[in-house]
């Protein structure tokens, strides 16, 4: 934004006019009510170059480039590059078990008939791997599109083939048996079906049965099911090299390339997959580019069966399983309209609890899985196709839950309803802090700590939808409303830093508050009476620090997470990014440098226009400011309080124009829920929709009075006293009167 405003100023008594147009994500939220940072503000690039997970990718990459740089000097470079990819496919473990033998014989041959060789080989292996690991699609295609006579016979099916491959005493003979069974089945069927297109579907279906025999008798070259997914995704990335003549003599490509195969290849494997370790093992993801995410999670975006197209893989910051890839949340993301994107699960109509209120799923995804969580490291995504007129309706069986493309005309086990959802997801989140350093008499900057996320599951809502001709009408009639659980949780963790705040005299200091109690406790939202506890003052305080960290460091508050701890009547912010990417650094300076200016944020999430606005009890600008500088010990002539009070009086000309609406924002109780998005609640709260009932915008008022403490002059060098001692940030005096001796410290 400086620098366009800066290049439209350029004409020498030219007026510069530029226009923003803002979105509808938090940081176009937050430069909404804080239009002034856009114009007079600072920005400090968050950037931490102590990230061990950067630095040991960089360390990685400086040991190899100085290995290829070697050969180039010895052997030139187009052969250097080579002998460079060479060697690093030689002295792997898992390609010398399984590969070893191929390679030994090329290594007297010439560098061009190595070339052909290894491209032979990646299109030979990749083929074969690809055939192999589709098992699990092809099997499910078919249980899925046999017909209904056929259900028990395809699903016996589906039992032995995974029964083989997973080492569960099945033989080959009994899945030949029943694959025999169900082919033949199938054409006794076709034979009798006299709808040429039926008929093709049949075909089909036999097709794939065969392919799914021919595929199974690729194991007889003894590649354990465990390692064939890593394989086909090093040979996949491999063929990168061969995508363009000028790769193979380009070293900063190829290396690239090799080590992102290699990336993938060791990706989940255990210490005993490889006895001795490995040295072409990449424990971190190489990035296409600077500032791109590391050790992402990877997912595996299938397509449309009919397109003949192989799955793609992408890489994602692995948070995304906590917003963007949970289950029964259909998105657009990798799939063109008409089709949706959504993470595979599988289900069974015996998940299903008796009340129907909960269903268990299971995840398609592979990981590390420990103490009854998965830690995934791929997951799969497929595609469903909605309605032409992008309202993302689909289908969904009533009995198991399963979900399908609005055109599916069969049923699953019972006939399909097309349905509008909507998922949030249910995350539980825990912190373990590692090493700490005190900045201020309540705040802890978390040097090192852990910050760990268990994806549960999904609430959803399934809408019925009605269909007139080839127009879908969304109803307000709820078809389904129920919890979909992961039979396995997901779990990520993060070692990153963090801000911890404790909290415990400020919880204190609110539950006495017998006024506020009545106040809070009337509210009702949702036919739910809010309760004034240690949960709602501790989320909410969560809100105030999760907001002010983000607005301070000038981020998207979603590249934040925060928890809170009941016991310990704590709340923690941590970073998004492994290792920490320099955010937490730029708050603790600011908490030593201007403890004020951490002040007036969190001021900013309690300081509500649509609440004041609201009130009745301010005339003018004048009154209203007089009335906020007074209550916060801050000057009339804050540049915050005058913002604030402009937003209110703007946002009560809107309101008044804006009367009859029903959809206009409310805010205060007993209307309003008691907070609202521009105040205390945020997009990326942990309770998503019920934070209207877990947060509280007068407690986070009640929050902050508890902060400013009124002292006498022995009390305040007391209080420096103990900062000096504790090397912490001293209290910051917000008014004072030394002829009283009387002052009004904040104590942070």
């Amino acid at each position: 934004f400086i620098q366009r405003r800066g290049r439209a100023g350029h004409t020498v008594g030219g007026i510069a006019y530029t226009l923003m147009i803002l979105g509808n994500t938090p940081s176009d939220h937050f430069y909404l009510f804080r239009r002034n940072r856009l114009v007079y503000g600072t920005f400090e690039l968050p950037l931490n170059p102590q990230n061990p997970i950067v630095r040991a990718m960089h360390d990685r990459l400086r040991d190899e480039r100085q290995r290829m740089r070697q050969l180039i000097r010895q052997f030139r470079s187009q052969t250097g590059i080579w002998r460079w990819i060479w060697e690093t496919l030689e002295r792997c473990y898992l390609i010398d078990r399984y590969y070893g033998r191929q390679l030994a014989a090329q290594r007297g041959r010439s560098m061009s008939q190595q070339k052909g060789f290894v491209k032979g080989w990646i299109a030979r292996e990749k083929a074969t791997l690809e055939s192999y690991l589709s098992l699990r699609w092809l099997l499910r295609e078919i249980e899925d599109e046999s017909p209904d006579e056929l259900r028990n016979i395809a699903e016996e099916a589906l039992n032995a083939v995974n029964g083989f491959l997973t080492n569960q005493g099945i033989s080959a003979e009994e899945v030949g048996q029943r694959l025999e069974t169900l082919y033949t089945g199938l054409g006794r069927i076709r034979f009798r079906e006299t709808d040429p297109e039926a008929r093709g579907r049949l075909q089909a279906i036999q097709d794939r049965v065969m392919r799914v025999w021919d595929a199974l008798g690729q194991q007889a070259w003894g590649i354990e099911l465990r390692h064939a997914e890593g394989l086909y995704d090093f040979f996949r990335t491999l063929e990168r090299l061969y995508a363009q003549p000028w790769i193979l003599n380009s070293a900063p490509d190829a290396l690239k390339i090799v080590l992102q195969a290699m990336f993938y290849l060791h990706l989940g494997l255990e210490d005993s997959d490889e006895p001795g370790g490995c040295p072409s093992r990449v424990d971190y993801f190489i990035p296409e580019a600077y500032f791109q995410e590391v050790k992402p999670v990877v997912v595996e975006v299938r397509y449309e069966t009919e397109t003949g197209r192989p799955p793609d893989l992408r890489q994602e910051d692995v948070t995304d399983l906590a917003t963007l890839l949970i289950p029964y949340k259909p998105v657009y993301r990798y799939h063109a309209h008409p089709f949706l994107s959504v993470v595979d699960t599988e289900h069974n109509p015996a998940w299903v609890s008796d009340d129907r209120r909960t269903v268990q799923i299971r995840l398609q995804a592979e990981g590390v899985r420990r103490e009854g969580v998965l830690a995934p490291q791929k997951v799969y995504v497929k595609p469903l196709r909605s309605d032409d007129q992008g309202q993302q309706v689909v289908k969904i069986c009533p009995q198991c839950y399963a979900i399908y493309s609005i055109n599916r005309q069969r049923r699953c086990h019972d006939n399909l309803h097309a349905v509008k959802l909507y998922a949030d997801p249910i995350v539980e989140r825990s912190y373990e802090a590692l090493t700490t350093r005190p900045i201020t008499r309540t705040l802890r900057f978390l040097e090192r700590m852990q910050g760990a996320t268990t994806m549960r599951g999904s609430d959803v809502r399934a809408f019925t939808v009605v269909r007139n001709d080839n127009q879908y009408t969304i109803t307000r009639n709820i078809f389904r409303q129920f919890q979909a659980l992961y039979e396995t949780p997901v779990r990520y963790s993060l070692s990153t830093k963090g801000l911890a705040w404790n909290l415990a005299d400020v919880v204190e200091c609110v539950l006495r508050d017998g006024v506020l109690r009545q106040q809070v406790e009337q509210i009702v939202v949702q036919d739910n009476r809010k309760t004034l506890d240690d949960n709602l003052v501790l989320h909410t305080a969560a809100h105030l620090l999760h907001k002010a960290i983000a607005a301070i460091s000038g981020v998207n508050e979603q590249v934040l997470e925060y928890w809170y701890d009941p016991t310990r009547r704590e709340v923690v912010v941590w970073e998004r990014y492994e290792g920490g990417a320099g955010i937490s650094e730029i708050f603790v300076d600011t908490l030593r440098s201007n403890p004020t200016e951490v002040y007036r944020e969190l001021l900013a999430s309690v300081l509500c226009p649509v609440d004041l606005a609201e009130r009745q009890d301010w005339t003018s600008s004048d009154n209203l400011r007089a009335e906020l500088a007074n209550r916060w010990q801050l000057s009339p002539d804050d540049g915050f309080i005058a913002s604030v009070v402009q937003e209110a009086e703007s946002e009560r000309q809107m309101q008044a124009q804006r009367q009859a609406e029903e959809t206009r924002l409310v805010c205060r109780p007993p209307q309003g829920p008691d907070g609202c998005p521009a105040c205390i609640h945020t997009t990326y709260c942990t309770d998503r929709d019920r934070q209207t009932l877990t947060v509280s915008r007068l407690v986070g008022e009640a929050i902050l009075r508890c902060l400013v403490r009124r002292a006498s002059r022995d009390e305040v060098e007391t209080l420096m006293n103990e900062a000096i001692t504790q090397d912490t940030t001293p209290p910051t005096i917000l008014t004072a009167d030394p002829g009283q001796g009387v002052y009004d410290v904040l104590l942070l």
